[in-house]
């Protein structure tokens, strides 16, 4: 009944080599007009002053992390809280993102985890 909500998402190699990933993705919620709404920045939380290890992904498996935020739920007074059509994530050490539809409905801002093995792979 709470307005906590956490969301999986995993990148996936494509390519035909291994490669890795370090770090806190960049998780951005955007408006219909693609811009990034306010709060809409996903916070890397308590855990960024360390880098986490890095994780290889071979070609064809994926690699995870986890988005929180607040969709208002119970107790919450007043309107409902705006949903947002798409989401930009940028892998660690990139610039390029690229947008998913995936409507969010945010009433304040977003947490996310670092990139790990998906949770099959976890100890």
């Amino acid at each position: 009944m709470g307005g906590v909500r956490i969301r999986d998402y995993a990148f996936t190699n494509t390519s035909p080599t291994t490669c890795a990933l370090r770090g806190y993705p960049r998780f951005e919620v955007l408006n219909a007009a693609g811009r990034v709404v306010r709060l809409g920045r996903a916070d890397a939380g308590d855990d960024s002053s360390s880098l986490p290890a890095p994780v290889t992904i071979e070609p064809g498996k994926t690699a995870t992390f986890q988005v929180n935020y607040n969709a208002g739920g119970a107790g919450r007074i007043g309107r409902p809280c705006p949903t947002y059509p798409k989401v930009r994530i940028t892998a660690p050490d990139t610039k390029r993102g690229f947008v998913l539809r995936d409507a969010i409905q945010l009433c304040g801002g977003a947490g996310v985890s670092p990139v790990g093995p998906p949770a099959a792979e976890q100890p």
